[in-house]
Order: structure tokens, then sequence, then C-alpha cells
């Protein structure tokens, strides 16, 4: 399936490993052994009216070139959380959090 938005060309490649939705410079891989690749140029936004929930069954690894802010207007652990962050951060200089 190929068509095009503006200049950019849009495709839908399909194989026997992955799937592939590509627009412009972002794309999704969705692949047979179960990886999911999200790549966005510019912003990536999710959004639920229900509950959001990301599980790792290893390590999670979350970088921000700027500022990583975690919000939350019931949970004090988030809170806490966040302003362990912000420490760490301003006295190592850091704008990672790796857990």
């Amino acid at each position: 399936l190929d068509g095009s938005v503006g200049k950019d060309p849009s495709q839908v490649i399909m194989d026997n490993a992955s799937v592939l939705i590509h627009c412009g410079k972002s794309s999704i891989e969705i692949k047979k052994d179960g990886n999911v690749i999200v790549k966005a140029e510019k912003d990536l936004e999710m959004e639920a009216k229900g509950q959001v929930s990301i599980k790792a069954g290893k390590d999670l690894k979350l970088v921000a070139s700027g500022e990583a802010l975690l919000e939350s207007k019931k949970n004090t652990t988030v809170k806490a959380a966040q302003k362990l962050i912000e420490k760490a951060s301003q006295r190592q200089g850091l704008s990672s959090l790796e857990t």
C-alpha cells in the first residue's frame, strides 16, 4: 500500500517478519518476534481516558535531553520520586532516569 501526504510518502510494508507503517521520517514497526519500535520525527503523544500501564519485564530506561517531569495529582509516592530525581539531577547534572 503506497500513497502520499503532500511531498512525504506514506507506506505500509508487510512481510513475514514485521509490519512497518511509515510516514515522512516517523514510523511504527511491529515485529513478529514481539518487538515494537516507534520513531517520531517531532513530538510523541499518548493519551487515554482510562488507565495507562507501562510494565517492563526487565530494565526500564528513560532519557531526556531536556527537563524530565513526572506528575501525579493524587499519588504522593510519585511526588516523592520526582523530588529524588530532581535532587539527583541537581547534584550530578543528570537529565536521565534509569531504574
